[in-house]
């Protein structure tokens, strides 16, 4: 009733006494209803004053942290996903190569055209490396990171950009 008498204009801070000060602003200080007393606590009450702003220190801290830990934990399921994601569509486009390779060597009936469908593969695999670190580009990955991820030469993925 001394909040409310407070808050309501009809009491002032000569009213309470430091355990009632300290009582206050440990169960209103998150409370709306209360802001104005929570101020004029901090204002005129020293130690009050000093434990607003460690408190106000350590949430600024913990939420940075916390921040921190998302953005992290996020760049490591998305490089995860990024990385299954490659390596299932290289493997499928190997197997899909080599049958396509070993399909027109028969019908050719020579060397040349399994050569040529090695060759063909070999190419086409390369541009879905590179259209990989295109888009790992266009997603903010960094030049080192996407050439690693799709395992193609530094200067290649340079010439992307």
């Amino acid at each position: 009733t001394k909040v409310r008498r407070y808050c309501e204009g009809r009491k002032d801070l000569k009213g309470f006494s430091e355990e009632e000060k300290w009582c206050i602003y440990l169960k209103y200080r998150h409370k709306k209803h209360a802001q104005g007393l929570i101020a004029d606590l901090c204002r005129k009450e020293r130690g009050i004053m000093r434990a607003e702003t460690v408190l106000r220190r350590v949430s600024r801290d913990e939420e940075r942290w916390a921040q921190q830990l998302f953005r992290e934990k996020a760049a490591m399921d998305y490089r995860s996903g990024m990385g299954a994601a490659r390596d299932e569509g290289l493997a499928r486009g190997r197997q899909e190569g080599e049958a396509a390779g070993l399909a027109k060597g028969i019908a050719v009936g020579d060397a040349r055209g399994f050569e040529r469908a090695r060759l063909e593969y070999e190419a086409r695999a390369e541009q879905d490396k590179l259209e990989i670190a295109r888009d790992l580009l266009d997603k903010g990955w960094t030049v080192e990171e996407a050439a690693q991820t799709a395992k193609l030469p530094l200067e290649k993925v340079r010439r992307l950009t």
